[in-house]
């Protein structure tokens, strides 16, 4: 356990080392701050554009749910319809029989 210890703090060590030796260089070469802020400055623009994105993706996908919604409610709202209409059609039609039954037993007497 305590050479996985001591690993870590060596190669805590040694990143730190390369952290501050790469920030050196880094302050010492105007061309490497010049592209660093390009880099930035892009990255920065990136995550905006990917942000702005997401945000897009968010709303048409609310969109596509109360779609969705709507159409179910519009779908079950003419099926009942359907239904209705169906059940009146049904009783007509049993009433008309009925009635030209009566009138077939009403003149056959």
């Amino acid at each position: 356990m305590e050479d996985n210890t001591e690993f870590q703090k060596e190669t805590v060590s040694r990143l730190s080392s390369i952290e501050a030796q790469l920030k050196m260089l880094n302050e010492s070469c105007i061309p490497c701050q010049v592209r660093t802020n390009n880099a930035n400055d892009i990255a920065k623009e990136a995550l905006l554009s990917a942000k702005s994105a997401h945000h897009r993706l968010d709303d048409m996908e609310n969109s596509r749910k109360e779609l969705k919604n709507d159409l179910g409610n519009v779908i079950d709202d003419k099926i009942g319809s359907i239904n209705r209409t169906a059940r009146i059609v049904s009783g007509l039609t049993a009433a008309f029989i009925s009635i030209v039954g009566i009138l077939l037993q009403h003149f056959w007497r």
